[in-house]
């Protein structure tokens, strides 16, 4: 599942149907899944690769435990990972020890 936001305006400022934004969306997501599959790793060695843990500071932290938000943030920001693994590493992330 995409989570990007989709804007369209007509230049007679008449408002887009649904069918519209629906075919715009389904297009950005082609387009952003060709984009993946034709990215090229950097290389070198994953080993040297140090990764900041600030997932946490995503999303509503008003509660004191993991929220909806928080999960739906995630999600968002897992979406560009192709074949919806995005949202099972959301999850994963947020149900982790």
């Amino acid at each position: 599942m995409w989570w990007g936001r989709v804007i369209i305006s007509h230049s007679d400022g008449s408002q887009p149907t649904k069918a519209e934004i629906k075919n715009t969306q389904r297009e950005l997501e082609e387009k952003e899944r060709r984009a993946w599959e034709k990215a090229v790793p950097l290389g070198g060695n994953s080993a040297d690769v140090f990764s900041f843990n600030l997932a946490w500071s995503v999303g509503s932290i008003g509660d004191n435990s993991v929220s909806i938000a928080r999960l739906a943030a995630l999600k968002w920001l897992f979406s560009t990972y192709p074949e919806d693994v995005g949202t099972q590493a959301a999850e994963d992330y947020i149900n982790r020890p």
